[in-house]
């Protein structure tokens, strides 16, 4: 709950100009709760008095049926909406070809080594590739279309005490699959990041949340914070 809360907090902050699509499903929104509080406001005061003109069960039924179909085409409408707006991060040529600044870390070099062989082989400007301090990704990403790329010892060790990995070159098999690596219930600081608005969709999200959604998650920000170090 913290999270949505947090999430909601920031889109609504950050709201972008709504289109024909959004005023629509606003609208849906709008009569789903109309009907719904139809139904509730004849429930409470009774139908007694209509018993003889109408047959109440019937029309409570229909009613109550319309309402549940409303609200789930709302849904359904509304998640669809904001699914079609994202696409996934496949690689890195995703990024350049969306004309995306790559970040990279100062310390960094199996990364940055590859990013280059990606700019050579599509015949791009090495000056996509930039090189910047962890204190400067934040303003970097929210005030350019950039996007930052940096991994921790955590999913390295990962990858080394993978068996099918053991007789492979770690650093150049993570270059390789970074951008396709899939993580799932676990606090990694490794990947991309990218502005909340993207029309692009981060497989990862590190210190987005930390640093940009305070909400509920403030009064937790240093358990958070020590949760996600390495």
């Amino acid at each position: 709950v913290g999270s949505f809360v947090m999430t909601e907090r920031f889109y609504l902050d950050n709201i972008p100009p709504l289109s024909r699509t959004d005023y629509g499903l606003a609208f849906l929104g709008i009569a789903s709760d109309v009907a719904f509080s139809t139904v509730a406001c004849l429930c409470q005061r009774g139908l007694s008095a209509l018993s003889l003109l109408f047959k109440i069960r019937h029309v409570f039924t229909a009613v109550l049926m319309s309402s549940i179909l409303w609200n789930s085409a709302y849904q359904a409408g509304y998640l669809s909406s904001l699914a079609s707006h994202a696409q996934p991060i496949k690689s890195f040529r995703d990024l350049l070809t969306a004309q995306y600044q790559l970040l990279v870390d100062y310390s960094s070099i199996s990364i940055p080594n590859h990013v280059k062989k990606v700019l050579q082989a599509s015949n791009m400007s090495m000056s996509r590739l930039k090189f910047a301090r962890t204190s400067e990704v934040i303003s970097l990403i929210s005030e350019s279309q950039s996007a930052y790329l940096e991994y921790f010892d955590t999913i390295y060790r990962t990858l080394e005490s993978t068996p099918s990995l053991l007789a492979k070159n770690f650093d150049e098999y993570f270059c390789d699959t970074i951008s396709t690596v899939f993580v799932d219930q676990r606090l990694l600081t490794s990947g991309f990041v990218l502005p909340k608005h993207s029309p692009l969709r981060e497989h990862f999200n590190i210190k987005i949340i930390q640093l940009k959604e305070l909400g509920l998650n403030f009064k937790y920000l240093k358990t958070y914070e020590r949760r996600i170090q390495p």
